[in-house]
């Protein structure tokens, strides 16, 4: 039966192309209708969550920031534990098409609650209760994200279940559809389940239905009606692709699910139904796309349904049905999966041997909230590189401010920087000459310049000066201590400086780290070192100018050194800085990275037009 495309509805490919454009700009206005105090705050519902999947599909993100910057807030902050089924099958959907790995994890965790979840006949009841032990996943410092390998070379074992299977769920076939796409979508992005659970799936799809070729909503034996039996189709269809059975139309259940469409043919109901019409207009689109079929029996699905829809659009671009309980978003949402053929078919060719990117980023921590103890002894007075060391550290710490994102705090004391060492009380010469508040650099920079190399370095009494203000400080949030010192401790007070920096370790939400510059003399370093490791901090030690602004943001940021990249033969093949994006040539890859004398390396795949995503989590190094 020869196709004859749109044109022979009447329609062209631009009347589709502009309706699909006018309806996600409309949608996408209807949605902001309801006011957003942030753009995380998109999403929060399940209409919410399905209109960005048919905005995805409608390359909304592509020309319009504003909404692919709610999307990728959405994305990154939605908590899938917190989400019914429906909503997960809808989460893990967008993230495949959506296509960024940046959000993988997310869908990983997705797809473990969906498994999880699973029935013991293979079906999904609304919502997934499971203890987070069985689907929190483990966060490395280092992290790879892709799509699925090239076939025949798969990168990690089967998932299986961690929960024994709930027996008391028998979910209905509209729910366990969606919960379906989603794993579908999963296993396109390189998460493959063992095939037991899609053969639970093709099993009681195939049990439940109908003799007369049709799905009803739950068991079999009740009316069959349009938007189930193209579910039941779906089912069937997916659980054969990932059991390895035949082509679905191979098989007689997908034939006589077929041919029950085809008997009760028509995009202007859903048959057998009278309700949730355009629900089943894009349940139709998805029998047509996963069977990469044109036709349904005689009728030639999509012109049909273009036709339709282009005609029932509403003047500002969305779609309504009273049938579908006249709710626009959803109704525009389905409208808009239709006519851009969401759905990816089953058996897709994929492009080999060309050139994929690999694109790294670091994922900042929470906002800092820093505290530095600045020495200003007399030593700081020696130059190095025609600078004072002084002036060195100072222009660093300024940098460490300007560094800090918004939101940053920053304290900052100083010691030996009021009397010389000769006079009474420089043994005590320490002061709080910034209290912890909200980084201004300009407040910083005017501190710092009134600060004047004069004493001695009492570290010990500093330590013990400062941590009444930043146990006050980190009552409720992190902050990182860091003491910069050119020198040990030169003050017989009877303060002990390893024992004072002992203090801070266990301390709740402090991170403490030693910084070293131009340390010359080895009990100097010793003695650093040993108030880092009582501390249960780091110890940095910077040699020049340059060293020193790396370890103050490594304090703070961790950010790492650059990375090297090797292929499967152990040879060089890239470098960059954190940020960079490299094109490299299908194949398996390993990057290394070091932070703080620390390697950390994880593998990953270059796939042909695809982007690979290597992040470094710096709230997981500091969970460590």
């Amino acid at each position: 039966m020869a196709a004859r495309g749109i044109a022979g509805v009447g329609l062209t490919a631009e009347q589709v192309n502009t309706a699909i454009d006018k309806g996600a700009d409309a949608l996408w206005k209807h949605i902001r209708k309801d006011g957003f105090r942030n753009p995380a705050d998109f999403g929060r519902n399940g209409p919410q969550s399905l209109a960005a999947l048919a905005l995805v599909h409608a390359g909304l993100h592509k020309r319009n920031e504003e909404f692919d910057r709610c999307l990728r807030a959405y994305l990154g902050a939605v908590r899938p534990e917190s989400r019914g089924v429906y909503e997960l099958g809808l989460i893990a959907m967008t993230i495949a098409d959506y296509g960024d790995p940046e959000f993988f994890p997310t869908l990983r965790t997705t797809a473990r609650l969906l498994l999880e979840g699973q029935g013991r006949q293979g079906t999904w009841d609304y919502s997934i209760r499971v203890p987070s032990e069985a689907w929190v996943q483990p966060v490395s410092v280092l992290r790879a994200s892709g799509r699925i390998p090239p076939e025949g070379m798969p990168d990690e074992r089967p998932w299986r279940r961690n929960t024994p299977v709930n027996e008391k769920i028998d979910g209905d076939n509209s729910v366990t559809q969606f919960a379906l796409l989603g794993l579908h979508a999963a296993a396109r992005a390189g998460i493959r389940l063992d095939k037991e659970y899609w053969k639970l799936i093709l099993d009681e799809a195939i049990r439940r239905q109908n003799e007369d070729g049709g799905w009803a909503y739950h068991e079999p034996g009740h009316r069959s009606y349009g938007s189930m039996t193209a579910a039941g189709i779906c089912a069937v269809a997916v659980g054969l692709h990932h059991t390895g059975g035949e082509r679905p139309l191979e098989r007689q259940e997908v034939i006589r699910g077929l041919l029950w469409l085809d008997k009760h043919f028509t995009v202007k109901d859903n048959p057998q139904s009278g309700s949730y019409h355009y629900y089943y207009l894009y349940s139709l689109e998805r029998v047509g796309r996963i069977l990469d079929t044109e036709f349904i029996g005689r009728h030639e699905w999509y012109p049909l349904g273009a036709r339709y829809l282009v005609d029932a659009q509403e003047k500002e671009g969305l779609w309504n049905s009273r049938a579908d309980g006249n709710d626009t978003v959803l109704a525009s949402s389905f409208a808009l999966l239709f006519l851009t053929r969401a759905t990816p078919t089953l058996y897709a060719p994929r492009k080999r041997d060309g050139d994929g990117v690999v694109r790294t980023s670091v994922v900042a921590g929470p906002v800092p909230r820093v505290y530095v103890i600045l020495d200003c002894s007399g030593s700081m007075m020696e130059e190095m590189e025609g600078k004072t060391k002084f002036d060195v550290a100072r222009a660093a710490v300024l940098d460490l401010a300007r560094s800090l994102p918004e939101g940053g705090q920053m304290a900052l004391r100083a010691y030996g920087h009021r009397k010389r060492a000769i006079e009474p009380g420089a043994g005590e010469d320490t002061e709080l000459v910034m209290p912890m508040g909200p980084v201004d650099v300009q407040q910083v920079q005017a501190v710092l310049d009134r600060l004047r190399c004069r004493g001695r370095t009492p570290m010990a009494f500093s330590l013990k000066q400062a941590r009444p203000e930043i146990e006050r400080a980190a009552a409720r949030d992190r902050v990182n201590l860091i003491l910069l010192t050119d020198g040990g401790e030169d003050v017989n007070s009877g303060h002990d400086p390893v024992q004072n920096a002992g203090a801070y370790r266990g301390m709740k939400n402090v991170e403490t780290s030693i910084v070293g510059f131009d340390i010359n003399q080895e009990n100097w370093s010793r003695q650093l070192r040993a108030m880092a490791d009582a501390s249960g901090g780091r110890y940095l030690p910077a040699a020049d100018a340059k060293a020193l602004n790396e370890s103050l943001r490594a304090a703070v940021v961790g950010k790492p050194e650059r990375f090297i990249i090797t292929d499967s033969n152990a040879r060089k093949v890239a470098e960059g800085d954190f940020g960079d994006s490299v094109k490299l040539p299908e194949g398996r890859y390993l990057l290394r990275c070091q932070v703080e004398g620390t390697w950390h390396e994880t593998s990953f795949w270059v796939l042909t037009d695809e982007t690979t995503s290597v992040v470094f989590d710096v709230a997981a190094l500091r969970s460590r």
